[in-house]
């Protein structure tokens, strides 16, 4: 997606604005459980340049002031969230007080049980929090959005935890012994006796498949969190009449967190469609709470963008788009925008991080290791996006690096998927591929959806000569995230493998129309269509030809296409990409040296 225009410009937004939007965000999302929200909004917040304090002109200290009186004045109005102190439990019939988000009014006489539950929630006792919010006013009360997300997010992610207990012992398979030997002898049972690594069977096609069954296992409270969701919609619609309009869109933003919980109700319960409208309206009732823009950038695709209400103005929109192309493989549009986005987020080491994945993507490996340096010089303890480093240290077989990496990173945290899958790629490096898998495996343990783990995986079962295992591996993938063109181009290798090529040919055209760009991807297809099963060389001369278009460093095209115009006995077009290859090995070697090795590749 190209950069949209808006009437939004950075030169026209108060530097005080957004850093009161992010520190109400970081303050509301914290009240809330909603960690990653606010991991995002306060790494923002610190992105931003420090405040402006000594060394101003009177001028300028009365200019940063009245931004920052302005920017108060219109929280007054759009009234973010009451303080939990102020928060009349169901069944009460206390008003709702406006307030303001700035830092003097955060500490009040909170209510004990919801410091309590709070309490629960930050201990991962999702359960117990549930409970004693439930428990502490009638159920039939759902008009305080406060309590109630609280209280239905911590059932949601109560189920996510008995969900994913549930995908670990399907993966294990009915004897429950996921690391069995081949000899029979039990694999380690705790996860810090089992990151020795040495448990892999053989077999691998019933185990993947195991994983693949774990990954379908559902949240078993939904139906509860659903039920609790459309109480509360009752209650605010059978009240919206008795409020005042000033009331009613005071009710905004605090709606916007019951929003996002809906939407990932429905995301779970398939009903795509409607996942999106409700992060669109999250997003659009608080711009800044980025776990609502983030879900819309897993959902959609351009033209559901287009149609969705978005709060287009706002300068979050445009991180979004920068997320959305980044996501879609549009990586010079994504650097764009998030160059301009760096020139208000001066100190993000989000920012460069993005920065460097969109480099790694475009296969410019050393300009991303250099960004990738400076992310770790800034941010040494880093875990977010290092995954993608590791890769790219894997293919310039980088050992030493690699495995100072995989050190340093498994000392900040290993039980992370990031950790386990730097620590795999070590691995995979050393040839030690069993090791390598069972590290991607634990990858997956620790997050059944995370998608690298699934990719590097099937890259792993293909080192490893084993198409079923890696086949399984990718469509997980796949299923997780259809714009992954490393999977549907894994898929088609596999399927090539097994001289099935017109489903090689689909994968390979899948994985194509993500990446148009990369003569890879047209490489690949027209192998297929050369080979014994099509034998379509004029189909195969076409898709070369755009190969060529797109760049072919490497010049297998170029062979192709020689080859293939003098099995057509078509000497002049034969001479033609011959001397073109020749003057393609002249400009990168100075000389005609190998000329013959590489006519006849």
């Amino acid at each position: 997606m190209e950069t949209e225009k808006s009437s939004f410009s950075f030169t026209e937004t108060s530097m005080a604005t957004i850093r009161v939007e992010l520190a109400s965000t970081v303050e509301d999302c914290n009240r809330r459980g909603l960690k990653c929200a606010k991991k995002w909004a306060a790494e923002q917040l610190c992105g931003l340049p420090s405040p402006p304090s000594k060394g101003l002109s009177e001028e300028e200290t009365e200019d940063f002031e009245n931004a920052k009186e302005e920017k108060e004045r219109e929280l007054r109005v759009i009234s973010f969230p009451e303080p939990v102190g102020n928060v009349p439990f169901r069944g009460e019939g206390e008003e709702y007080t406006t307030r303001t988000t700035t830092s003097s009014n955060n500490h009040g006489q909170d209510d004990p049980t919801y410091i309590l539950a709070k309490s629960y929630f930050d201990l991962g006792e999702y359960r117990r929090c549930a409970d004693l919010l439930a428990t502490s006013s009638p159920a039939s009360a759902h008009g305080k959005p406060l309590k109630t997300f609280l209280e239905l997010y911590a059932l949601f992610l109560a189920g996510e935890t008995t969900r994913r207990d549930v995908a670990n012992v399907r993966a294990k398979g009915p004897s429950g012994a996921a690391g069995d030997r081949e000899d029979g002898k039990k694999g380690n049972v705790s996860d810090a006796n089992d990151m020795d690594g040495d448990d892999l069977d053989r077999n691998e096609g019933p185990r993947v498949r195991g994983e693949l069954v774990g990954r379908m296992a559902n949240n078993p409270e939904l139906d509860v969190v659903q039920s609790g969701l459309d109480e509360y919609e009752k209650y605010n619609s059978s009240s919206s009449t008795n409020n005042s309009t000033r009331e009613h869109n005071n009710n905004e933003h605090k709606c916007a967190f019951i929003c996002y919980l809906q939407a990932l109700v429905f995301r779970e319960r398939g009903r795509l469609d409607a996942a999106k409208v409700k992060f669109a309206e999250s997003a659009r009732l608080y711009p800044t709470f980025w776990s609502a823009w983030q879900g819309l950038v897993d959902l959609c695709d351009e033209d559901t963008i287009a149609n969705l209400r978005l709060p287009r103005d706002h300068w979050c929109y445009q991180w979004f788009i920068a997320e959305f192309n980044l996501e879609s493989q549009k990586n010079v549009e994504a650097m764009q925008q998030f160059d301009r986005l760096s020139e208000i987020f001066k100190r993000s080491s989000s920012i460069l991080t993005k920065c460097a994945i969109a480099q790694y993507n475009l296969r410019e490996f050393d300009e991303a290791e250099e960004l990738f340096e400076r992310v770790i010089e800034v941010d040494p303890h880093r875990i977010e996006g290092i995954d993608a480093y590791s890769n790219i240290l894997y293919v310039k077989e980088d050992f030493a690096k690699l495995a100072h990496l995989a050190h340093r990173i498994s000392n900040t945290n290993k039980y992370t998927p990031e950790t386990c899958c730097v620590i795999g790629n070590y691995y995979s490096l050393k040839q030690q591929h069993e090791k390598a898998v069972t590290y991607f495996r634990r990858a997956l343990r620790l997050n059944r959806d995370y998608l690298s783990a699934w990719t590097l995986l099937g890259h792993e079962y293909t080192e490893m000569k084993n198409p079923k295992a890696a086949i399984e591996a990718y469509r997980c993938a796949v299923d997780i995230n259809p714009k992954d063109y490393r999977a549907w181009y894994g898929l088609g290798q596999m399927y090539e493998l097994i001289s099935m090529h017109v489903y090689a040919v689909y994968y390979y055209q899948a994985a194509a129309k993500l990446r148009p760009n990369d003569s890879r991807m047209w490489c690949a297809i027209g192998a297929c269509y050369e080979a014994d099963g099509l034998r379509q060389p004029i189909a195969a001369i076409r898709v070369y030809q755009r190969a060529v278009a797109c760049g072919d460093k490497e010049g297998i095209a170029l062979g192709r296409l020689a080859k293939l115009h003098e099995q057509q006995k078509n000497w002049k077009a034969a001479a033609h990409y011959h001397l073109r290859n020749l003057e393609r090995l002249k400009r990168e070697t100075g000389s005609y040296a190998e000329t013959q090795d590489s006519i006849d590749g």
